[in-house]
């Protein structure tokens, strides 16, 4: 039987060996999965940042045109004099077409719009100009303020959202006052969109915010918003992966959210190449558990059998004097070497123990006082001969009982002392109790702790007072009598001292007047003077 134990036991300490090794495997494999997954972002947002690169590029031509142009000593010179020989030659709609402008405002200094023009990039044909952005010049949105208030941006207009670019017009020197504000604008369109996909080779989409966006971008938003890189990666599913970033208006807030998409090729490659190896591993690791488990039970289960049966046995039949024999000169054989002495040792430290045990059994139960040794939960361990028959139990049937159960003796020992505190405190305690009964006791309660300082018992004595008390009570009363006597027989002796002199002196004055030295008294004087005379001498008496 033991050494069907012994084989399970390494059968599940070899699976637990291979668990432990998918674990390590399966944390190394997602954490190699995670780093993928890091770069992927990292890829991603590369490739958002070419999207982003492509937009700025086209958004930097528009800012560099419109500066050329309001810049120019011509255009400082038409939004004054309104030439228009400036328009016939330079206003032509192939002339925005050919720049790739869709929209042109000359406003001067006052804020009035100059000329207006607005093209169809794409057939040439001219177009009326977008009423909002007519509003957005009224209201100062889109005009310079100073030489080097400079305004670019998207503007949300109703037919298709705008990029717009704003200039002051200023001298070929940039000296002299501003004369106005030059205004682009350029329509970011289906087309222009397709235009950055195909130099980017990805997939776009753009949602304006001023429209319901779709679930997904509607998250995004606030996202984007809170993000320090103002790029937000994450996969859209097992193929494909999304990286969100927003386009601003002239006033710095988000107008447009844009989504480029790009397929998983580098994610799912590592997945691939990190899910092969993780499977090799596991078979290797496999493989070389079983090996390992069948190269064990050969070379060193069948002699820890013996060596696990002998134990058994000794243990089953309690013989110390057993010893197991010797073969090989190898780890086990050490083993069977150390059990043998070591059974030695036990043998003579459970001879010493015995003898141990019979000297405090006759000492303790010597004693006449009660003595329990509880452990921390108050379960008695041990009690002597004298507590034994207080409790009227033998010591097999207390052992093991909880202190305050034992009616008997639980009043005694246990609820005059705060037994839980001496745990805690490490504090002997003693302390006198008299019981329902009259009985009077008088207890000590001492922690016991093992060599590290820990407490591991308390021994408590109680002792029965009740007649020592009692004496002792007589005692003080015999004094408390002798003392009252005293106090009494002093207080008369005083109070007959401090009486007798006074009265003399009223008896004796009476007397003589009552015998009329002083004088003839009438009868009725002379009664209260012998009234008097007769008073203090009953008084004396």
């Amino acid at each position: 039987m033991s050494g069907i134990d012994i084989s399970k036991k390494v059968l599940l300490i070899t699976f637990l060996i291979f668990g432990v090794l998918t674990a390590a495997f399966t944390l190394t494999h997602n954490m190699q999965l995670s780093n993928f997954l890091e770069l992927e972002k990292v890829d991603t947002a590369d490739n958002v940042e070419r999207v982003q690169n492509v937009i700025s590029t086209e958004q930097g031509y528009l800012n560099r045109t419109v500066q050329d142009w309001a810049c120019w000593d011509d255009t400082c010179s038409f939004v004054e004099d309104k030439n228009p020989n400036y328009t016939e030659v330079n206003l032509q709609n192939q002339t925005l077409t050919g720049i790739k402008v869709n929209v042109m405002l000359f406003v001067n200094k006052s804020g009035s719009v100059v000329y207006a023009k607005s093209v169809d990039m794409y057939t040439g044909e001219e177009k009326p100009i977008p009423k909002k952005l007519l509003r957005m010049v009224e209201d100062g949105t889109l005009l310079s303020k100073s030489e080097n208030d400079k305004k670019s941006g998207f503007v949300l207009l109703d037919e298709d959202p705008m990029f717009v670019a704003c200039h002051p017009i200023l001298t070929t020197k940039y000296n002299g006052p501003m004369k106005g504000t030059l205004i682009f604008g350029r329509y970011f369109d289906d087309v222009l969109l397709n235009n950055f996909k195909d130099s980017t080779r990805s997939s776009l989409s753009m949602y304006r915010i001023d429209e319901d966006l779709p679930p997904d971008f509607q998250t995004k938003l606030k996202s984007l918003s809170e993000n320090q890189d103002r790029i937000i990666v994450e996969p859209l599913s097992e193929n494909k992966v999304a990286g969100y970033f927003e386009l601003l208006d002239v006033s710095g807030k988000p107008a447009l959210v844009i989504r480029a998409d790009f397929p998983r090729e580098l994610y799912k490659y590592g997945e691939k190449t990190l899910n092969n190896m993780y499977f090799f591993l596991l078979l290797t690791g496999l493989m070389t558990g079983v090996g390992v488990k069948f190269a064990f039970d050969k070379l060193f289960i069948s002699r820890l059998i013996g060596i696990d049966n002998f134990v058994t046995k000794v243990r089953s039949e309690k013989d110390l004097s057993r010893r197991l024999p010797l073969k090989n000169n190898d780890e086990l054989y050490r083993l069977s070497k150390e059990i043998n002495r070591m059974l030695n040792e036990i043998e003579l430290a459970e001879q010493e123990l015995k003898a141990q045990e019979r000297e405090k059994k006759v000492l303790l139960d010597s004693l006449n006082e009660l003595a329990i040794f509880v452990n921390p939960q108050l379960y008695i361990i041990w009690a002597n001969k004298a507590a034994l028959e207080f409790m009227k139990i033998d010591l097999q049937k207390a052992m093991g009982q909880r202190l305050k159960n034992t009616p008997d003796i639980s009043i005694p020992l246990s609820d005059s002392l705060d037994l839980e505190q001496i745990f805690m405190t490490g504090n002997k305690k003693s302390g006198e109790f008299t019981g329902k009964d009259g009985r009077v006791w008088i207890v000590q309660a001492i922690p016991v702790t093992e060599e590290g300082g820990k407490i591991i018992g308390v021994l408590e004595m109680c002792r029965d007072i009740t007649e020592s008390k009692a004496t002792e009570t007589l005692l003080q009363e015999k004094q408390i009598a002798e003392a009252a006597n005293r106090t009494k027989s002093e207080f008369l002796a005083n109070m007959s001292h401090e009486l007798r002199t006074p009265l003399n002196s009223i008896i004796g004055f009476s007397d003589l007047l009552y015998e009329q030295v002083y004088g003839e008294l009438n009868e009725r004087q002379l009664k209260s003077v012998g009234n008097i005379s007769k008073s203090g001498k009953h008084l004396l008496n």
